[in-house]
């Protein structure tokens, strides 16, 4: 093949940071796989040849959706007529696979791949008995597609729409002939001489197209046909685009159904960035590859797997299958478990062919993020729903006012409703009211949680961010984490954002003020009786805890401008109400979904530093802490190292009331057993405070994540 041979297209590329859409010209070079991108209005090259081994000629298509070393490329149009005329055999077919044969899907995608066809779209469904009178009036309407209608089967089912050069030629042959018998006879390796009508293909390349686009996009048949997910009692598998785009995703199901798990769901689909973020938000800061595992799933098609396990339901389908997928690493699984899917099918920790479950927890979420995008379709739709669902919605609706622990959302503290509020640390849960306040036991909390959980099995009510937070929360605020996240505070919390480090600058000029403060500020040259002076100097310490809870509030009001300035830098409005960091409540009718995810992003960096100036007041307060005892032991030890304590009596009689009750000369244990007091006084109080800062500072930390 000619190295300069390319196929062209357009494209079109959204610039976040200009909010505009950028128009492209794309270069792919099939002699190795290149990329050469230009800009039309400008006239100049933005991306010189570059070579991307994960790019091949079949995802180049119109309406494709590239990622380009982290753009997101949309294609629109063919850039000239070669590329057109070349693409012009391109064709559509469409394919369905019926119930008997869903336990040979995978070899059947299988063998479409190695034709050299593509699978574009992709998913199980199933005819929704609410609307199975829909049927009739939907096929009146479609006259023309009455042999698919015909064909359409009452349980579950794959479509397909496959792509490629001659598709609907290849596909066809590939089906045999419509007989079953001359298939058996005549191509017994094809799909009808193996496995009979369970296999649909059309009559003709017009009627593929058509059927392909009447069962993926018209919007009256979804009112018909759902998708097949159970949501209980199964877990969530998604094949990585790396895999789908080296055509080995029917070998990973072929092997999903070899051991004896069942698919109840499957369907094709595209992460969008903020999507797959929120998605594996749970990974963030728990794994470096995290950017790594975003940006591989959002680089091409995903096959979304819904697994249940119906022959032996005494196993647990989460773990089961995900002993199945192995170790992350690939390179341990092929030494540890060489026969599961990450050891068979993987390369390296991210492109490790398969995303499972990590948690059982997490196993209806994660399929709930699916099921969620489904609802949102449905509603756009306006469909009508039954008059026995309105009921058992409002009954259920009833049953979650009822049981306020389902609507538990975490917020910060300056926006709570000071009237009745619940706050959530690593020591359990805890009811404020005006009256009064209850806790509960973070394992007890928990049991209710899972019970009221129950509850909410009902698809319409899993309040999926809701219970993300708390997942978040469960896993994160483990006291290592939390310390572990602080410690890294300072390295990278405050270059992104020029003004939350002026800030911090100016918190340290205010620590300055502190650093003369002692709580035992005493010297040999000074006479103190003991138990006055452990009076004295716990009235300093109450002062330097009372500057410390102001300074914490003066820091909170400094930070807060420096995020709303920042947030100006980042093109708000000063007039816009958004710009208010308390006013969370209309922030969703104010503001664009990207503007929130900027506005999060934001605040959760103002999280971080806030958790950073607390633990900085902290350490300073232990670190005065520690000298005012290094002083004061010194100073013990200078007087009980005396050859004659009475010259220099430990009193100061000009500070006692009555002088005939003055310990002259006080023994070493009782010296001891008072400075023990004092010493575990001091640190209760420290405690007390540790405790504080962790609690007020715990709901924004957990709000936006570490």
């Amino acid at each position: 093949m000619n190295a300069t041979q390319s196929n062209v297209y357009l494209g079109e590329w959204y610039q976040k940071e200009a909010d505009l859409n950028r128009q492209l010209m794309v270069s792919f070079f099939p002699s190795d796989n290149s990329v050469e991108l230009v800009d039309m209005k400008t006239r100049k090259i933005f991306l010189r040849r570059t070579k991307i081994e994960e790019l091949s000629e079949n995802d180049f298509f119109i309406g494709a959706k590239l990622l380009i070393f982290g753009k997101q490329i949309d294609i629109l149009d063919y850039g000239d007529a070669k590329t057109r005329n070349k693409k012009a055999n391109e064709q559509l077919s469409f394919g369905m696979i019926k119930a008997d044969a869903l336990l040979h899907v995978g070899e059947i995608l299988t063998q479409i791949h190695k034709t050299g066809l593509g699978v574009r779209r992709l998913a199980m469904l199933k005819v929704d008995e609410n609307y199975s009178s829909m049927l009739k009036s939907v096929r009146s309407e479609a006259s023309s597609l009455n042999y698919l209608m015909d064909c359409i089967p009452s349980q579950s089912f794959v479509a397909l729409e496959i792509i490629g050069n001659n598709a609907y030629d290849q596909y066809r042959e590939l089906c045999g002939p419509e007989s079953i018998s001359e298939a058996k006879q005549c191509a017994p390796n094809s799909f009808r001489g193996l496995y009979g009508n369970d296999v649909y293909c059309s009559r003709s390349a017009d009627d593929a197209a058509n059927e392909s686009r009447f069962i993926f996009q018209n919007n009256d048949i979804k009112l018909v046909l759902r998708s097949s997910a159970l949501f209980t009692n199964s877990t969530l598998c998604i094949i990585k685009p790396h895999v789908v785009r080296e055509g080995k995703a029917g070998e990973i199901i072929t092997e999903i159904l070899r051991k004896k798990f069942t698919i109840t769901a499957m369907k094709m689909l595209r992460f969008e960035r903020a999507n797959c973020e929120e998605f594996l938000e749970v990974y963030k800061g728990v794994v470096p590859e995290y950017e790594s595992m975003v940006m591989q799933i959002i680089s091409g098609d995903c096959v979304a797997l819904e697994i249940s396990n119906k022959y032996d339901e005494s196993r647990s389908t989460y773990q089961s299958f995900r002993d199945f997928c192995g170790p992350i690493c690939p390179e341990a699984a092929k030494i540890t478990r060489p026969h599961t899917l990450r050891a068979m099918f993987g390369k390296n920790k991210v492109m490790n062919a398969v995303h499972c479950t990590d948690l059982e927890e997490d196993t209806s979420l994660e399929l709930e993020e699916r099921k969620k995008r489904i609802a949102a379709r449905t509603r756009q739709l306006n469909i009508p729903v039954p008059i026995d669902l309105e009921v058992l919605i409002e009954d259920k609706i009833k049953q979650l006012k009822d049981n306020s622990f389902v609507f538990l959302s975490e917020v910060p503290f300056s926006k709570a409703d000071k009237h009745e509020y619940f706050t959530v640390s690593r020591h359990g849960v805890t009811y404020w009211s005006d009256t009064e306040n209850h806790f509960t036991d973070i394992d007890a909390w928990l049991a209710d949680y899972r019970k009221y959980r129950r509850v909410t099995e009902l698809g319409f009510f899993k309040h999926y961010r809701r219970a993300k937070a708390f997942r978040i929360w469960q896993r994160n605020i483990q006291w290592y984490k939390y310390e572990s996240a602080r410690q890294k505070i300072g390295a990278s919390a405050f270059i992104a954002l020029p003004r939350l480090a002026k800030a911090l600058l100016t918190m340290q000029e205010e620590y300055v003020q502190l650093v003369g403060f002692r709580f035992f500020d005493v010297s040999v040259a000074e006479n103190w009786h003991l138990p006055y002076f452990i009076e004295t100097q716990m009235t300093t310490f109450e002062q330097v805890r009372d500057l410390l809870h102001q300074l914490r509030d003066k820091m909170r009001n400094v930070l807060f401008d420096a995020c709303c300035n920042t947030l100006i830098d980042r093109g708000f409005s000063p007039q816009d109400e958004a710009i208010n960091v308390t006013n969370k409540k209309k922030l969703k009718d104010m503001m664009s979904f990207t503007e929130r995810a900027n506005k999060r992003k934001l605040c959760a960096l103002l999280a971080r530093f806030l958790a950073g100036a607390d633990q900085m007041m902290i350490t300073l307060l232990h670190q005065i802490l520690r000298e005012s005892f290094k002083n004061l032991a010194n100073v013990f030890s200078n007087f009980m190292g005396q050859q004659q304590p009475r010259k220099q009596p430990f009193m100061n009689v000009e500070l006692v009331l009555k002088p005939t009750r003055i310990d002259l000369d006080p023994s070493r244990e009782v010296t001891t057993r008072m400075l023990e007091d004092l010493s575990n006084l001091v640190m209760r109080t420290v405690y007390k405070i540790d405790r504080f800062q962790s609690d007020m500072f715990f709901d924004v930390y957990t709000e936006y994540g570490s």
